[in-house]
């Protein structure tokens, strides 16, 4: 049986390629489907590290491939903690009369254990208005990295798909209905809402109600800290439509005058 080390270029999270989707529940953990490439070889393979997604809950990841047997995975990085996350990195301490770079050994309680080029360091975190620095991003500071062992039947290019739980992110549904002079229009907007430190770009978002899914979202762009509406309905009420609208809050306007929030529930305003 051969054997075979791939050794792989990191890959940012803020920057993931391939057809990556996300599944998104309006409530709860909503799902990511991340799409990786890597050659592989006859017999076994050591695949990765492969980074994901720092709002990953790692306890549901599964890994695929096709006529691929994934043996086993290494999980590294799993730091939720600021404090753990930093150990082995780079980093300054920049005020009260002192700046200092190193790499980091340990930080307890109030103390930093500094590795510096002139030995090694032990100082107190810096307070307001001095700061303690580094140069890697939230992403890169914050991702878990995944290595897995797979066996192969032939050497090939071959996708895997990674899929796990992420945190932080849902989707809600509001309406507008306006009554002018005998006029009934219905208005309906998505919105996307990430209440995560981390962007999205050209994710293929795909909208989850009742275990179905509802709306698709190609190439959308989840910005960090954002709440972003789609327009997806402009109609007269009842709408023209038989399809079942998502539920959701009902904005009610008379002549130009808000009356106030109804819902939307199976197809009807209560």
């Amino acid at each position: 049986m051969k054997r075979v080390l791939i050794g792989l270029a990191v890959i940012s999270a803020a920057s993931l390629s391939f057809a990556n989707e996300l599944l998104l529940k309006k409530e709860g953990l909503s799902t990511y489907v991340q799409e990786e490439e890597f050659m592989v070889a006859e017999g076994e393979n050591v695949i990765g590290p492969v980074f994901l997604l720092p709002i990953a809950k790692l306890q549901g990841l599964t890994i695929q491939g096709k006529d691929l047997k994934i043996k086993s995975y290494i999980i590294e990085g799993d730091n939720k903690n600021w404090k753990d996350a930093l150990k082995g990195q780079v980093v300054s301490v920049e005020g009260e009369g002192r700046f200092l770079r190193g790499e980091v050994v340990n930080i307890n309680d109030n103390r930093i254990m500094l590795n510096t080029r002139k030995g090694f360091v032990v100082t107190t975190l810096p307070k307001f208005p001095s700061k303690l620095s580094s140069s890697l991003k939230w992403q890169e500071l914050f991702s878990p990295k995944v290595t897995f062992k797979v066996t192969a039947k032939e050497a090939k290019t071959e996708k895997f798909l990674l899929r796990y739980p992420v945190q932080g992110i849902n989707w809600q549904v509001n309406y507008v209905l306006k009554k002018e002079n005998g006029k009934v229009t219905l208005e309906g907007f998505i919105r996307l809402i990430n209440n995560t430190p981390l962007s999205l770009r050209n994710v293929n978002v795909k909208l989850l109600e009742k275990g179905k899914v509802v709306k698709e979202l190609p190439e959308t762009v989840l910005p960090a800290f954002s709440k972003k509406e789609i327009l997806f309905l402009e109609d007269t009420y009842p709408p023209k439509s038989q399809k079942l609208l998502p539920d959701g809050s009902v904005a009610i306007y008379e002549n130009g005058f808000f009356k106030g929030f109804k819902m939307l529930k199976d197809g009807k305003i209560r």
